[in-house]
């Protein structure tokens, strides 16, 4: 695959993971961590380890950073869980005292 064919195919990963709000991870490969940089949101930082792994291993792996504070959907669905759990603590706290109670 040429480099502006990689740089295309970046971007295009890139938008559809809607930075600036959520962040991506780039690595050398899918399963090498050794060279790894998290959390980038903006294009310049993407354009620079783009480039970077480009130049150092003529290949890179970008993935969508799940880590909820670069992952606004993720934090949504979190506070959806949170939210259940907390209506769940309650429901139980008023039987339990009803039972004690009564």
């Amino acid at each position: 695959m040429g480099q502006m064919l990689k740089m295309k195919v970046s971007w295009a990963f890139a938008n559809g993971a809607t930075i600036p709000s959520h962040g991506l991870i780039c690595r050398k490969s899918k399963d090498d961590f050794t060279d790894i940089v998290k959390g980038i949101t903006d294009w310049t930082t993407l354009t620079k380890t783009y480039h970077h792994f480009l130049n150092q291993y003529d290949s890179f792996y970008v993935e969508t950073d799940m880590r909820a504070m670069y992952n606004p959907s993720r934090m949504k669905i979190i506070g959806i869980a949170a939210q259940k759990l907390a209506d769940k603590i309650k429901t139980f706290a008023r039987f339990a005292i009803g039972r004690t109670l009564g």
